[in-house]
């Protein structure tokens, strides 16, 4: 291409103008056309909650990651803030975020629909070691214990509703790490808590790991998506995606 060029400017440099401006869109078209197509950006509004969530941590945590791996092969890209979580809550009402994640079922607020599972939150009732507590059912727990949660949560209804039935015996911490500090402070004797998070900050803070005196399940971990017009393909996306993820897990290993 270089030596037509320079034949042309030799030959027809009354041509040049002309042939320079045609050169130069060609190459700006064989660039563009050669250029991979510019990812769709999907916003969301997080909560500091490791090892799932974390600014800290290198890649934003666990599920930020396993959600960016499902998302990326969709030419998505996923941009995670965090801020406390109330905050990001109202924060995800704004048109340029789809939604607040992680959150449980029972943190869907109105106006929003939650995503298929990315994954799922043990809840547990935990102790400072040496002090597990036996009980049998919440309401025992509640009525013969004091217990610590977070007050920034919306915890499952079976939680919520035996906690606003003994309140004198429920102490609110305003995060998850100040839940931890005030269990091992013996403030309360029990927390309700995500154990995976409290032995994540138990070791990043030095303190004892914390003991489980009784599972309390499972609950999913989704994205509260905006329910809005300008977001429905995205909800349709995110079901598909998270979808077709649950059905390859279920399938078989194969050798």
């Amino acid at each position: 291409m270089m030596i037509v060029f320079l034949n042309v400017i030799i030959w027809s440099s009354g041509m040049l103008k002309r042939i320079w401006v045609y050169s130069a869109s060609l190459v700006v078209t064989l660039l563009l056309g050669n250029a991979p197509a510019m990812a769709e950006i999907w916003k969301v509004a997080s909560l500091n909650w490791p090892p799932y969530t974390d600014a800290s941590m290198t890649n934003e945590g666990n599920l930020v990651q396993k959600l960016r791996t499902l998302l990326q092969p969709h030419g998505i890209k996923l941009q995670v803030e965090f801020y406390p979580w109330k905050r990001a809550i109202v924060l995800a009402e704004q048109p340029d975020y789809i939604g607040y994640f992680p959150a449980w079922l029972s943190e869907i607020n109105e106006g929003y629909v939650a995503s298929p599972p990315v994954d799922y939150s043990e809840l547990a009732a935990v102790t400072v070691p040496g002090k597990r507590v036996e009980f049998h059912g919440l309401d025992d727990l509640f009525s013969n214990h004091t217990v610590g949660i977070v007050s920034a949560y919306q915890y499952p209804p079976f939680i919520e509703r035996v906690a606003e039935n003994h309140p004198d015996n429920v102490t609110e911490a305003v995060s998850e790490v100040l839940l931890l500090k005030m269990l091992n402070a013996e403030r309360f004797e029990v927390a309700i808590s995500d154990p995976t998070v409290m032995m994540y900050l138990s070791e990043k803070y030095a303190m004892p790991p914390v003991e489980v005196s009784k599972s309390l399940g499972l609950a999913p971990l989704v994205i509260a998506l905006r329910n809005k017009p300008d977001n429905r393909e995205r909800i349709r996306l995110i079901g598909e995606i998270l979808g077709n993820a649950k059905e390859a897990d279920r399938q078989p290993a194969t050798r």
